[in-house]
């Protein structure tokens, strides 16, 4: 009797000791799962969108006035020649942008990524109400810091929306320089007042306001000859 109460006794910490086993094994493998799903978790959410996300991205911040992402997505060519900075393009766009876009809608934004992989393309198109289009778009270059491009191109498709598409004219390459030549001098003022200098195009290719004007007004007398 004794060595079978004995015998009960020595099986007991045995039993208990499988069962701690398997408690501890489940309890390491749903924390390997957690521990998973939290890192994973945070690859994605630290995983920097594709270009062609990027490119959607700056189109809906432009159209949206969400400056910071705009800003975020400009060269630092443009930067540096424009004089553009954080609190400008903050200023800039409620001032002489977004009034200008409110008076169109758009639909979906649609997009795709060039074959080689270095730039992508969104656009949309913008109706006013009575009947006049215009597409606007979003075309930033792979860079080892992310898609790029050149923002101020938003306040210059602001032009031609107004001047242009709402005058109810066919956009064309004279009535776009005439368009900018105009916005040019109607918010002459607002854009000394940020110290915005002019438009880049690239690193090599920036012209002020009075380059700008000179060329479309010596390029309307030409064509007036014509």
């Amino acid at each position: 009797m004794q060595a079978t109460r004995l015998g009960r006794v020595g099986r007991r910490p045995v039993t208990n000791v499988r069962r701690f086993g398997t408690r501890w094994r489940l309890r390491l493998v749903s924390g390997l799962i957690a521990g998973s799903a939290i890192v994973g978790g945070v690859l994605w959410l630290s995983w920097p969108p594709s270009l062609e996300r990027q490119a959607v991205d700056i189109l809906e911040a432009a159209l949206e006035g969400r400056t910071d992402v705009l800003y975020d997505h400009s060269f630092e060519h443009e930067k540096r020649l424009t004089g553009l900075t954080r609190d400008s393009i903050a200023r800039l766009w409620p001032a002489l942008v977004e009034p200008r876009f409110a008076r169109f809608s758009y639909g979906p934004i649609q997009s795709y990524l060039e074959p080689k992989g270095h730039q992508a393309v969104a656009w949309t198109t913008l109706r006013d109400q009575n009947g006049g289009e215009f597409e606007v778009h979003s075309i930033p270059f792979a860079t080892d810091d992310g898609g790029r491009t050149h923002v101020l191109n938003y306040l210059v498709m602001a032009w031609i929306s107004e001047y242009v598409v709402s005058a109810g004219e066919e956009v064309t390459v004279e009535a776009a320089a005439r368009a900018i030549s105009q916005g040019i001098k109607h918010d002459r003022l607002i854009l000394d007042e940020l110290e915005l200098m002019g438009i880049a195009y690239s690193e090599d290719e920036f012209f002020t306001w009075d380059e700008i004007l000179t060329h479309n007004s010596s390029e309307s007398v030409r064509r007036d000859a014509e």
